[in-house]
């Protein structure tokens, strides 16, 4: 499997690898929008769905953006993505060493509530476990690491 490591704000999109490619996002809105790109390009070259590709960039802008707001102090961290096939799937690693946090532990947000009377926060996060097939998270050694999965190549129905 061909792997490459780079800053998403200067990754040459032309260079990407075919199989899987690391990028580190730095809290900038350029970095971010560079590491979207990059999925945007590697799933032309797979030929994903665009619904799948969609709900991919939705998850990631939605869950960096939370760990660039939240999980750092006031020091500025990186967010490591890497990118990957594996079989039917798109398989989304993120990776930081902000504070602890693991989204499938909090509180399902109160929809049928009116939107005045919802508490604040946790839709981003739930919005992210409808677009994504699969996801697990795990903390290890002082790292979050989040796994997402993402069907991009239909099942066959007999």
């Amino acid at each position: 499997m061909t792997r490459e490591t780079t800053d998403a704000g200067r990754l040459e999109l032309a260079d990407l690898p075919r199989a899987a490619f690391s990028v580190r996002i730095v809290d900038t809105k350029q970095s971010l929008q560079g590491a979207l790109q990059a999925l945007a390009t590697f799933a032309t070259y797979h030929r994903f769905p665009q619904t799948a590709l969609a709900h991919s960039q939705v998850a990631i802008d939605e869950i960096v953006t939370n760990i660039f707001s939240h999980g750092y102090d006031e020091s500025s961290g990186i967010v490591e993505l890497d990118v990957g096939l594996r079989g039917e799937f798109l398989e989304l690693r993120i990776i930081d060493e902000a504070h602890q946090f693991n989204p499938l532990e909090q509180a399902k947000p109160e929809l049928d509530l009116e939107i005045e009377d919802r508490p604040i926060g946790g839709l981003g996060v739930h919005i992210v476990l409808s677009l994504i097939d699969e996801v697990e998270y795990s903390w290890t050694g002082g790292k979050n690491l989040l796994r997402l999965r993402k069907r991009v190549v239909a099942t066959q129905t007999p």
